[in-house]
């Protein structure tokens, strides 16, 4: 032991002498040290790195990491020589992070329970809502085109915002699964034309009637591996987003490739100041261009698509210049197991 011990552990080297190597290592330690260290060590390692707790004064301890080497051999015995360093402020820094990283999941997980519950519990009034507006639609039936068409005003404006709430509860639910890293992506192997032409003519251009989608295919087709619950989800938030913030057609791309392939929806609407666009993927952000212009959204639909694109190890970027459009390009790569 060297001088250099006095400063690290406010021992006498000569304390050590003639004593166990393992005598100073904490009793939680040594059966780990001795098979670590010592183990290797004679079974010909050249080199063993360990940390441990070790002895310093009134029964104290601090955190080591040792480098242990053989030195040489002499008569059938060898010789070691080890070089240790004090890492306890290290050690403390880690344990203290890995304690904010347990009460960050479990702060994240009651969330998630609470969104589950909170959106549940909504969910129920909202269905009863729907249905009681249904049935007094049915029974206006008898009173005469008179009565039924101020009737029939408001039960269209109340259907519209139940089924925009339902539509934000079920973001948030989505959005309480990404935060919990519930969301799992399950890819097979699907026709990507196909598919996206389902979107695009069952959903899209159902809800937007009088709007335009201009679908264009570029590349070989051929089947893709993805997800086809979340890459739904992507196409539909994006072209949403188009529809809603442009009075011009919106524009889908599919580049097919032979390493996966590319999406590009692009649009000539509002646009995003520029220095808004560093928020683009914060949940519930709207740029300030829009926020007075009674345009319905919740600001999830690109938190959402991010991580859609992230579960497909892939690749988003948006460029958007304000009062001349907007642009997303999206790159999955193959994703064949």
């Amino acid at each position: 032991m060297s001088n250099a011990v006095r400063n690290m552990i406010g021992r006498n080297p000569k304390e050590f002498l003639g004593k166990k190597a393992l005598l100073d290592v904490h009793p939680e330690e040594k059966e780990r040290i001795n098979s670590n260290i010592f183990h290797q060590l004679l079974n010909g390692a050249q080199r063993v790195v360990e940390q441990y707790r070790f002895k310093i004064e009134k029964d104290e301890y601090i955190w080591v990491e040792a480098i242990v080497q053989p030195l040489f051999s002499v008569s059938g015995k060898r010789t070691f020589i080890a070089a240790l360093r004090d890492i306890s402020a290290r050690r403390k820094m880690e344990e203290d992070m890995k304690m904010a990283l347990a009460k960050e999941r479990e702060l994240n997980e009651l969330k998630s329970r609470f969104i589950t519950m909170t959106s549940h519990e909504f969910r129920t009034p909202l269905s009863s809502i729907k249905s009681s507006v249904e049935l007094l639609e049915m029974y206006a039936e008898d009173l005469g085109d008179r009565f039924i068409k101020p009737f029939e005003k408001h039960f269209s404006k109340i259907t519209n915002q139940v089924n925009r709430i339902n539509v934000l509860l079920k973001n948030i639910d989505t959005l309480g699964k990404i935060e919990s890293s519930d969301m799992q992506c399950n890819p097979m192997e699907q026709d990507l034309l196909e598919f996206t032409e389902s979107v695009v003519f069952h959903q899209l251009r159902e809800e937007f009637i009088d709007r335009e989608i201009e679908l264009k295919f570029r590349g070989k087709n051929k089947l893709q591996f993805f997800d086809g619950n979340l890459l739904g989800n992507l196409i539909y938030n994006l072209c949403k987003n188009g529809l809603l913030y442009s009075e011009k057609a919106v524009k889908l791309e599919v580049d097919l490739k032979e390493t996966g392939f590319d999406i590009t929806v692009s649009d000539k609407g509002l646009g995003i100041p520029e220095e808004e666009q560093v928020h683009l993927f914060t949940s519930f952000f709207r740029a300030k261009n829009i926020v007075n212009l009674n345009i319905p959204g919740n600001g999830l639909g690109l938190t959402i698509s991010e991580r859609i694109v992230e579960l497909h190890n892939g690749v988003i970027k948006i460029e958007s210049k304000e009062n001349k459009g907007t642009k997303v390009f999206v790159s999955i790569p193959s994703l064949k197991i």
